[in-house]
C-alpha cells in the first residue's frame, strides 16, 4: 500500500507566529508541506505495494556475508541509511524510548509490547492517543523508528526502542494546540525522562521571517519547555517541511533565534531513492549546522492497526535520525543523547553532493558509520595509561607457542573511540607469534661451514664463531660473533661478545656440542635454551678444574631476544644471566654436568615482549639442567641435556599485563656425531630434540571490559593460560665431506612438527645442500 504523507488539512493548519495568534498548530504529513509538494504520490489514496524482489541486488549496503530478507527489501530506507549494518553489529535500540508528537498512534503488531501509555496535550492526561489520522500518519512515523525485526513486514530503524505518543491533535485531526497545551506536552516528556523527541510536523515559515521577538510574544512557554528539555539533555528532531523552500520550516531552524537550543536540535530533510534531495524536500540553508537528510520517498512503513504500505514525505525522513539516536544510546552507555546526535551529524556522509551544506546540511545519515568507531580506538589500563588499540600487541616467544592466544580468544577487551564508545574485541586478537626458533633461509650462510675458526697458541684461545640462529640473532643483524679464553694458574678466563652465552660452559664449548651446533639445520638441540634468550650478550666465565671435574661460573648482559614489535622503555636496562655449572668425568668415555642458575628478562619473559598497553614487566627464571656426553665408538660420539625451569613476572605500571606466576617450562635433546663416515674425512650428525616449551603458568591481566556511563572503562581481573598450545619435535640428519682439495659438500634435511611449539602449525620439511668452491 501507499500513502502520500503531507495532508491537505494541515495546509491551513500552519503556525502563524507572524500574527498575535495563542493557538500553535502545525502540519502533520511531511513536516510542514502540502500535497502539491508531493508530486511523486499526491493523494491520500492506499494502493497495493508491489511484492519485493526475490533476489535482491548486491550493493555497498549489505554488510558482507549477510544476505537481505524480504522484509529488509521491503524496507526501502535501507539501502541509503545503511540500517542493515546496525542490525549486523546487534545496535537494535533496546530500551530506548522515542517520544513521537502528532495525530497519537494505533497499537499495531510492529509495534506490540512497545507501545507505551501517552500524553493527550487537550486533555493534559496520560492515557488513550490512538491515531486520529485516519492514514495513521504518526502511526507510520513510529513504525519507521520501531517496527519489529522479523515480522515480515518492514522493520524500524531502532527495532526494539519504545514509543511514547504525544498526541497534539484535536478530535477532528487539527493542529490546533495552544502556547500552554503545546508546552505541558514538552513538560511531560521531559518529565518522563524521555530523551529523544521525533516531530514529524512544522509551521510553514522559516524561522528567519517570524522572528525571536515574534516567536517569544506567542509562545513563551513553548520556548521555556524546549529551553528545559534541551538543557535536560534531550534531543529534539524535526521534518525540514515540503515546501521546496530554500530554508526550513519554523520549529527546524529555531536555532538561528535561539543559539542555545541547537546541542539538543535535529532537522532532517529528505532524498529520493537516488539519494538526491527530493523534489518536495526544503533545503537545510541556514540551519546546515544541525541539519541532515535522510531517505524519504517511497520509505516502508506500517499502517494504521494493521498492514503495510510506502509513503513519502521529511515525515519519514526524520525519525530516522530518532531511530539513530535511539540505536546509539542502547549500545553505548557512556553517550548523552546530545553527544549521540554529534555522533549522527560527524558520521553522516559528506561525500560528492552531500558536500553541499546549503542543501544537505551535515549530509547523509549513515549509520554504519555511526555505529563503527570514530577515530583510532585506544586501550586504557588500570593505571589510567592509555595506547592506541592497533600498537597494542604481546609478541610471544616460541616456547609459548599461540596457547595464550587461544586462551584468550573468548576473552573480551573493550577500546574506545574518540567519543569514548567501547569497542569489544578478542584479546586474543592482540596475541601474535614472534621470532621463529629456526630460520632456513639465514641458517644456510652458516649450515655445513665450520662453526669456529680457532686461534691458540697454548696460552691464549680466539674464535670466531659463524652463527644465523635466529635465538641468538635478530633478523638482519646475523654474523661473525667473538669468543676467546686465557689461561693462569690453572684457572680459565672466557670471554664472549656477540655469542650464546652457553657456549661459554663446557656443555656448549665441548668438541661434541661445536660438531652439532655447526653440522645441524636447527641449533640448541643440547644446550641451555635460557641462556640463548639473550642476545647480543657481553658474556664472562671463569672455569676451575678440579679432580675428575670442572667448575665454571658465567655471567651475561645483553638485550631480550624478542626484538619484533619490542617498545623499549628508558627503565628496560637488558637481560641478565648467572650460572654456574659443575661437570664431573664419570668414566673414561662419558662426562656428566649439571647446571644451575637465573635469568633476568627486562620487560620480556621467555622472549616474549609486549607494545602498546600490553607491555610486560620484569621476568626471573631459576633454571637447572643435566647434560652429557659419551664416546661410543673410536668415531662415534653423542651428547643429551635436559633443562626446565620456573618463571615469575611481575607487573607492569600501566600495563594489561599484571605479572605471570610459576610458569614452568622444559627443553630435551639429544645428538650424535660420526666421523669418518662414509668416507674419511666425513661427518655425519643426527639429533632429535623437543626445543623450549612452556609447559604451565598463568598471566594476570586486569583487562578493560566494559564501559562507565561516564566513558571510564570498567576493569576485569582475568587468569589467562600461558602454556603452549603445541608440542614442537625435531627430528635431523646431515652429512659433509670435501670432495676435492678445493670444493667441499654438505646435505642436510629437518624434520619439525608443530613448529614453535603451535599446534596448529603445518609440519615443515627442511632440505639443504651446500657446495663450497674455493679459488
Amino acid at each position: 500500500m501507499a500513502f502520500s504523507a503531507p495532508k491537505k488539512s494541515c495546509a491551513q493548519a500552519a503556525l502563524l507566529l507572524s500574527m498575535a495568534a495563542a493557538a500553535l498548530s502545525g502540519c502533520g504529513g511531511g513536516g510542514g508541506g502540502n500535497s502539491s509538494a508531493m508530486s511523486s504520490t499526491p493523494t491520500n489514496s492506499l494502493t497495493s505495494s508491489p511484492p519485493p524482489p526475490s533476489s535482491p541486488p548486491v550493493s555497498s549496503y549489505i554488510p558482507p556475508g549477510v544476505t537481505p530478507t524480504a522484509e529488509d527489501d521491503q524496507t526501502t530506507q535501507l539501502t541509503l541509511n545503511n540500517g542493515l549494518y546496525a542490525y549486523q553489529r546487534g545496535y537494535l535500540g533496546a530500551g530506548e524510548v522515542v517520544a513521537v508528537y502528532g495525530t497519537g498512534v494505533d497499537n499495531h503488531p510492529e509495534l506490540s509490547g512497545r507501545l507505551l501509555e501517552g500524553f493527550d496535550a487537550y486533555t493534559g492526561q496520560v492515557g488513550d492517543t490512538s491515531d486520529l489520522d485516519p492514514d495513521g500518519h504518526d502511526t507510520a512515523v513510529s513504525g519507521v523508528i520501531a517496527a519489529a525485526r522479523g515480522n515480515g513486514g518492514v522493520e524500524g530503524v531502532a527495532p526494539l526502542a519504545e514509543i511514547l505518543p504525544v498526541r497534539i491533535v484535536d478530535a477532528t485531526d487539527q493542529f490546533n494546540t495552544s502556547d500552554a497545551q503545546l508546552a505541558a506536552s514538552i513538560n511531560y516528556v521531559t518529565s518522563q525522562g524521555v530523551r529523544i523527541s521525533n516531530n514529524s510536523w512544522n509551521a510553514e515559515q522559516s524561522a528567519q521571517s517570524v522572528g525571536a521577538a515574534a516567536f517569544t510574544a506567542n509562545a513563551p512557554l513553548t520556548l521555556a519547555a524546549y529551553r528545559s528539555y534541551v538543557a535536560a539533555g534531550g534531543v529534539a528532531i524535526w521534518a525540514s517541511g515540503n515546501e521546496s523552500a530554500s530554508e526550513v520550516d519554523l520549529f527546524g531552524g529555531l536555532p538561528l533565534l535561539f543559539p542555545d537550543l541547537q546541542k539538543g536540535w535535529a532537522t532532517v530533510g529528505a532524498v529520493d531513492t537516488n539519494g538526491v534531495l527530493a523534489s518536495f524536500s526544503n533545503q537545510c540553508g541556514a540551519s546546515a549546522a544541525w541539519c541532515l537528510v535522510a531517505p524519504g520517498v517511497n520509505v516502508g512503513l506500517i499502517s494504521k492497526t494493521s498492514g503495510y504500505a510506502t509513503g513519502s514525505g521529511t515525515s519519514f525522513a526524520a525519525p530516522q535520525v530518532a531511530g539513530a539516536e535511539a540505536v546509539l544510546l542502547a549500545a553505548f552507555s557512556n553517550l548523552t543523547p546530545q553527544t549521540a546526535l554529534q555522533i549522527i551529524l560527524q558520521t553522516a556522509n559528506k561525500t560528492g553532493i552531500y558536500a553541499d551544506q546549503q542543501i544537505y546540511g551535515q549530509g547523509l545519515l549513515d549509520l554504519e558509520r555511526a555505529t563503527r568507531p570514530v577515530g583510532a580506538l585506544s586501550v586504557t589500563t588500570e593505571g589510567n595509561v592509555t595506547a592506541l588499540a592497533t600498537a597494542t600487541t604481546i609478541t610471544l616467544g616460541s616456547a609459548f607457542g599461540m596457547g595464550l592466544a587461544q586462551a584468550t580468544a573468548q576473552t573480551a577487551v573493550v577500546a574506545q573511540d574518540s567519543f569514548q564508545r567501547g569497542y569489544a574485541s578478542s584479546l586474543g586478537n592482540h596475541v601474535a607469534a614472534g621470532v621463529p626458533n629456526f630460520d632456513g633461509v639465514s641458517r644456510l650462510g652458516a649450515f655445513g661451514r665450520p662453526d669456529e675458526m680457532v686461534y691458540n697458541d697454548g696460552s691464549s684461545r680466539l674464535s670466531l664463531i659463524q652463527s644465523a640462529d635466529p635465538r641468538l640473532s635478530a633478523p638482519g643483524d646475523a654474523g661473525t660473533k667473538f669468543a676467546g679464553s686465557t689461561q693462569a694458574f690453572g684457572v680459565e678466563a672466557r670471554l664472549g661478545f656477540g655469542i650464546d652465552p652457553g657456549r661459554l660452559l663446557n656443555s656448549g664449548s665441548s668438541p661434541v656440542a661445536a660438531d652439532l651446533a655447526g653440522g645441524m639445520l636447527a641449533q640448541g638441540a643440547v644446550s641451555n635454551p635460557y641462556l640463548a634468550l639473550i642476545d647480543g650478550a657481553y658474556s664472562g666465565a671463569v672455569a676451575t678444574p678440579f679432580a675428575g671435574g670442572s667448575l665454571v661460573v658465567a655471567l651475561a648482559s645483553g638485550r631480550p631476544s624478542q626484538r619484533v614489535g619490542f617498545d623499549p622503555q628508558s627503565s628496560d636496562t637488558g637481560s641478565t644471566a648467572a650460572t654456574m655449572e659443575l661437570g664431573y668425568r664419570v668414566s673414561d668415555n662419558a662426562t656428566v654436568r649439571g647446571e644451575a642458575g637465573v635469568l633476568q628478562e627486562q620487560a620480556a619473559i621467555l622472549g616474549s615482549t609486549g607494545t602498546g598497553a600490553a607491555r610486560v614487566g620484569n621476568s626471573r627464571t631459576e633454571f637447572a639442567g643435566l647434560t652429557g656426553e659419551v664416546a661410543l665408538a673410536p668415531h662415534l660420539a653423542g651428547a643429551a641435556g635436559m633443562h626446565a625451569g620456573v618463571t615469575d613476572t611481575g607487573g607492569r605500571t600501566g600495563s594489561l599485563i599484571q605479572g605471570a606466576a610459576n610458569v614452568t617450562s622444559f627443553s630435551a635433546g639429544l645428538g650424535l656425531v660420526e666421523t669418518a663416515a662414509l668416507t674419511p674425512q666425513g661427518k655425519w650428525v643426527t639429533g632429535a630434540s623437543m626445543p623450549l616449551r612452556a609447559t604451565g603458568g598463568d598471566a594476570n591481566l586486569v583487562l578493560p571490559t566494559a564501559v562507565d556511563t561516564d566513558g571510564s572503562a570498567l576493569f576485569s581481573h582475568v587468569r589467562a593460560g600461558l602454556k603452549a598450545d603445541g608440542r614442537e619435535v625435531d627430528l635431523q640428519s646431515a652429512w659433509s665431506a670435501p670432495l676435492l682439495a678445493n670444493a667441499s659438500f654438505t646435505s642436510g634435511v629437518l624434520l619439525r612438527q608443530e613448529p614453535d611449539n603451535i599446534r596448529t602449525a603445518s609440519a615443515e620439511t627442511v632440505a639443504a645442500v651446500r657446495i663450497d668452491l674455493r679459488f
